[in-house]
């Protein structure tokens, strides 16, 4: 995503194999392809709340800490779901105990 070592960052390449890797399960892509729809990329993919929510949900279903934060995030802010203070306390308590958050 960053395009390290190449003239201009690639994102649409990015896009397709966070794509790719995330379909085989990862959870860093998966994590990725949610930010990248989070911020959505003119060209490459649209922003869409729902579909980075999605995303960082199968992180966390995998146990990664940081989409069950990234969950939690989302429920807090109602970003791709609706807003549930529970929920978020749920999530973020998840995090904290198998990672750094």
């Amino acid at each position: 995503e960053e395009g390290l070592g190449l003239p201009a960052p690639d994102y649409k390449k990015a896009f397709d194999l966070y794509s790719q890797a995330s379909e085989q399960g990862s959870p860093n892509a998966l994590i990725n392809l949610g930010t990248m729809y989070e911020k959505g990329y003119p060209g490459v993919c649209d922003q869409n709340f729902e579909e980075a929510f999605n995303c960082y949900y199968n992180a966390a279903q995998a146990g990664d800490p940081t989409g069950l934060y990234n969950v939690g995030c989302a429920y807090q802010e109602g970003i791709g779901t609706k807003q549930n203070y529970r929920e978020s306390l749920k999530w973020f308590k998840q995090a904290a105990e198998i990672g750094d958050y």
